[in-house]
């Protein structure tokens, strides 16, 4: 991860929710494979729009 690139809180909220309910994330974002990163088991799609 790259200091000086804070992650939007309401992604981490987002990843949150979708951890707790063992769901994948699809998202054009792609602020999502830093937590990926530090949070091992998150699953997630990115699609282009």
């Amino acid at each position: 991860m790259k200091i000086g690139k804070p992650i939007p809180a309401i992604d981490i909220i987002i990843a949150a929710v979708a951890l707790n309910r063992n769901m994948k994330l699809v998202t054009t974002d792609n602020h999502f494979a830093a937590i990926q990163k530090i949070r091992s088991g998150f699953d997630f799609v990115i699609e282009n729009s």
